[in-house]
């Protein structure tokens, strides 16, 4: 998929236009999900434009979640009313209802082949792998629960990561400099255009893991508040020891109860300056 998504962009660079990347990361990261999640993509990859409904169906479905979160027997009502009803009363909130109903038919379509002795070629997936796991309990197994996964996973595994890439991507591009010191590590393991370097060779390069965990702290998953719980141990944070002149104080340390639930503050994590990224180690 990567390689398809490279042949599109090679061809829209010779007509010269422009790529929207917030329309077109979620397509590769719904594709690669989806092909993990039910041996299945979508397509959206090869849909002209990259599908930017899909973008914003999934924008509109991240705030019906929101919405329903804080008034959860809206979604029971609003399940038990006919769809285009919905698309009237709440247009946003029936992308929510869309996604998971494309999710279902995936999942149905798992169990089919499941039970028409067809599985795919040489590959495992997570919802071929939960249907024939005999250690999970058939309540843990029905349709309407696994889709219920399949909905977190599909929108946990793209919206969230295609955001990350287009933020990196922008600092990338505003940055020359860093972008120059990428693109000469990344000579090192692919020498030419077609190089194709396993994961486990690039995941060694010091400066596009930094990049990497620089695109992580400064892009929010999620903008709403994410409450943390450690529950069977406490939790041990350690400062940095601070140099003031000549003095040097001690580094502090914190403990977090186990049990606690506390948040983090994005703000507290998170800065637009990328200017100094470098390698973990230095």
């Amino acid at each position: 998929m990567i390689q398809k998504l490279v042949n599109r962009l090679e061809k829209l660079k010779a007509t010269g236009a422009v790529v929207n990347l917030i329309e077109m990361y979620p397509c590769l990261t719904s594709d690669i999900i989806c092909q993990y999640a039910f041996a299945s993509p979508y397509g959206y990859l090869d849909m002209p434009e990259f599908a930017p409904l899909w973008h914003n169906a999934l924008m509109d479905a991240s705030e019906g979640f929101l919405f329903f979160s804080q008034f959860p027997w809206l979604e029971t009502l609003m399940r038990h009313l006919p769809q285009h009803l919905v698309r009237k009363l709440v247009p946003n909130l029936s992308s929510l209802f869309l996604m998971t109903g494309m999710v279902r038919e995936k999942v149905d379509q798992v169990q089919d082949d499941l039970a028409n002795d067809k599985k795919p070629d040489g590959q495992r997936t997570i919802f071929h792998d939960l249907f024939t796991n005999d250690s999970l309990i058939p309540e843990e197994k029905t349709p309407e629960r696994l889709a219920a996964e399949g909905f977190s996973i599909v929108a946990a595994g793209s919206q969230t990561v295609a955001h990350t890439l287009a933020v990196i991507s922008y600092h990338l591009i505003a940055n020359p400099d860093i972008l120059k010191k990428l693109q000469d590590e990344l000579a090192g393991v692919m020498p030419t255009d077609d190089s194709a370097p396993k994961w486990s060779r690039l995941e060694q390069l010091p400066y596009m893991g930094a990049i990497i965990q620089e695109g992580l702290r400064v892009s929010c998953g999620v903008s709403h508040r994410l409450q943390r719980i450690s529950p069977d141990i406490d939790l041990t944070f350690k400062a940095s020891p601070q140099i003031h002149g000549d003095s040097k104080q001690q580094a502090q340390e914190w403990i977090i109860p186990k049990g606690v639930i506390f948040f983090s503050a994005i703000s507290s994590t998170s800065s637009s300056d990328m200017k100094q990224c470098r390698p973990p180690s230095a």
